[in-house]
């Protein structure tokens, strides 16, 4: 029983662990000439607060002890859904197998104005590109962040602490617009500000022009700035592009079902670039679930055993870094929905949970605090009378 898996993240990773777990002879395909490693630390990484072994899942002969066959540089560029072969770039052979695994992973949406600017210019997105970050912000006394999610929080709150003068650029009207509701993007814009970060919101970049050293980066209302180094970091992409001469239904992603099965039988996806329920969402929890379920399944599929099914989880993150917090779960407050806030010791610190029409709890926001997050995460969906402080 031959298991191939394409993409070495998280996912990837994990749906490798549980098929050879389960007796499958597995072939993890990586992209990269590196050990797979925790994307999230790669902002550590460029900032010089985590070194590169201590990013790494696993050290090399896990893979070994495992039975996990890891093939590193080794990028796929097709796929056979008829015959279940893979072909590598580097490769002219197919290898065949009896059930297949998509983890690509997700890919840095480049914007026009960071192509071609040089190491400076990056998304913080890689292994690679985050030590050739590291390099430059070594030298920087500024860093301009493009993009306000979690990463560009994260990399503007490193920045500003190591006394690099630091602006943050979102083109949204607030902070984090995806997850956080008006009352705590507030906050955050707040607890930001009064760490040295100038925030730039309703903005985006028009241009990148390059100086002597520095670039001037220009707005669509009129800013100018200039800085050493600009960190991109608005958001990732499926790379569908090994999929689309073949019989996958692609939207977004790559659709999947609640047994993370596609449209192919005995092809499964998972991770960021799997598409369920119309989405794809990228976070570590949801892709090593994800992925273990995958694994399961592809080889109960190979032995004609029924599949497990697994609903999407509700988005979950958090960021803590010597005294900010960030913690989100579920849905955030919006147009139907009832935001409740919860008592808090200190100013500047939102506790707020989210529900529905029928009083059910669906979200929580912290900003300053992660105080009961965990404790209330676990009772999502529960009718709000009902949940345990």
């Amino acid at each position: 029983m031959r298991i191939g898996i394409i993409g070495a993240g998280h996912a990837g990773v994990s749906a490798a662990r549980k098929a050879a777990e389960l007796g499958a002879e597995v072939t993890l395909f990586s992209a990269e000439d590196v050990l797979p490693y925790f994307r999230p630390r790669v902002v550590a990484l460029a900032f010089g607060l985590t070194d590169e072994e201590s990013i790494c899942m696993h050290p090399g002969e896990w893979y070994e002890e495992h039975g996990i066959d890891l093939r590193l540089s080794s990028p796929v560029s097709s796929i056979d859904t008829t015959a279940f072969t893979v072909s590598t770039q580097y490769s002219e052979n197919e290898e065949a197998f009896d059930a297949l695994i998509l983890a690509g992973g997700a890919h840095p949406v480049v914007l026009p104005w960071a192509q071609g600017l040089g190491s400076a210019v990056r998304p913080m997105w890689s292994f690679e590109g985050a030590k050739e970050l590291k390099g430059e912000l070594q030298q920087a006394d500024s860093v301009v962040v493009v993009g306000g999610g979690l990463t560009g929080v994260e990399a503007s709150l490193y920045a500003a602490e190591q006394g690099k003068s630091t602006t943050l650029i979102e083109k949204f009207g607030h902070m984090m617009p995806l997850f956080l509701g008006e009352e705590a993007a507030a906050v955050l814009h707040r607890q930001l500000t009064r760490r040295n970060i100038v925030l730039e919101t309703g903005q985006m970049v028009n241009e990148v022009q390059p100086g002597r050293g520095r670039f001037r980066v220009l707005t669509d209302k009129g800013g100018e700035l200039e800085s050493r180094v600009i960190i991109s970091s608005v958001g990732g992409k499926p790379d569908l592009s090994p999929y689309t001469e073949t019989a996958l239904d692609l939207e977004y992603g790559i659709k999947v079902g609640e047994t993370l099965a596609t449209s192919v039988p005995g092809i499964f996806a998972c991770g960021d670039a799997a598409q369920q329920n119309g989405c794809t969402v990228a976070n570590v929890p949801t892709a090593t679930l994800q992925g273990r379920v995958a694994g399961q399944n592809a080889v109960a599929y190979v032995q004609k055993s029924s599949l497990d099914r697994t609903p999407l989880p509700a988005v979950q993150m958090s960021l803590k870094y010597r005294g900010f917090q960030l913690h989100v779960a579920g849905t955030k407050p919006e147009e139907g929905y009832e935001e409740v806030l919860l008592p808090a010791e200190q100013d500047d610190v939102h506790r707020g949970v989210v529900l529905n029409r029928s009083g059910d709890l669906i979200g929580v926001q912290m900003v300053g605090s992660g105080e009961a997050f965990q404790k209330l995460t676990k009772q999502l969906g529960a009718p709000w009378t009902h949940v345990e402080l």
